[in-house]
């Protein structure tokens, strides 16, 4: 990775310089970020962007090993409360069971919008 940023430096010093004076320019700014390059702030530098690199890679890591494939971050395989059904969807639900027969053809299929006109009836049937 430093070889990397190395090298990028190294261009954009050399366009710099190119910018602003032609070839004696280019190897103006070369020289500027070798010297840079050869500071100890640069070495500083360095060194924090791979402790950086290392530390991310370690998060990334360990978040793969602990999310679970299939559900999400949240799904920790724990066991689901499994939600109380109010009165009303309990009435809701016998009224739709007793009603449905009647919008339903004798081959099992709804009639044309027998859902819809069924779910209606139980809602007035369950209030």
């Amino acid at each position: 990775m430093s070889e990397r940023l190395d090298d990028l430096e190294r261009t954009v010093g050399v366009l710099i310089g190119l910018a602003l004076g032609g070839p004696a320019g280019a190897r103006l700014g070369n020289a500027a970020v070798s010297l840079h390059q050869q500071s100890p702030l640069h070495d500083l530098e360095t060194a924090l962007i791979n402790d950086l690199e290392t530390r991310l890679d370690q998060r990334r890591i360990s978040a793969r090993a602990f999310t679970p494939s299939t559900g999400g971050p949240r799904a920790l395989n724990l066991p689901k409360k499994k939600r109380k059904a109010s009165a009303y969807s309990k009435r809701y639900g016998k009224c739709f069971k007793k009603l449905q027969s009647k919008y339903k053809k004798k081959n099992g299929e709804w009639k044309k919008d027998g859902f819809k006109r069924c779910a209606a009836a139980a809602r007035r049937c369950a209030k």
